[in-house]
């Protein structure tokens, strides 16, 4: 249970790096654009 919740959050955390990575770069890009 406690490793579910682990796992859980560990996806969750790699998402909002990944998107806050994304938003960044498509960010850059607007502005370079």
């Amino acid at each position: 249970m406690l490793s579910l919740i682990g796992g859980v959050i560990f996806v969750v955390a790699l998402y909002y790096v990944g998107a806050t990575i994304v938003w960044y770069i498509w960010i850059r890009n607007k502005e370079v654009i």
